[in-house]
Formats: C-alpha cells, sequence, structure tokens
C-alpha cells in the first residue's frame, strides 16, 4: 500500500480473476446456470475507515 506524506491517504491496487468460464465452458460463457458470483477482496494494510474502491473488469464478450 502506498501511503501519502500526510498519512491520510492510503492508495492499494491489486488484480484476480472473478472466473474464467471461456477455457473450460463454464455457466458464464454458455449462459446456463448460475449468474451470480461474489469475491472477497483482501487489502495489504488496515484502513481508518471503509475504503472507496474502483472495479473494471476486462475480457468482455458481449453478443
Amino acid at each position: 500500500m502506498q501511503r501519502f506524506t500526510s498519512h491520510s491517504v492510503g492508495v492499494d491496487h491489486g488484480s484476480l480473476v472473478l472466473f474464467s468460464d471461456f477455457q473450460d465452458g463454464g455457466a458464464m460463457w454458455t449462459g446456463e446456470g448460475p449468474r451470480l458470483l461474489r469475491r472477497k477482496v483482501a487489502f495489504s494494510g488496515s484502513f481508518l475507515a471503509p475504503p472507496v474502491v474502483q472495479v473494471s473488469l476486462s475480457m468482455w464478450d458481449l453478443d
């Protein structure tokens, strides 16, 4: 985690794979089965208040 000199702002970053159904023909790729997925995210340090989180997606398949 990067902390700026005032120690009131911390920036953490990372990435994780939510699913990779393209490779094995799973539910998200075939359109069959559950379409909801949740993952826990661990931060490298603690925050004084709940953090603001930005999420982005990659490898979109749109019909």
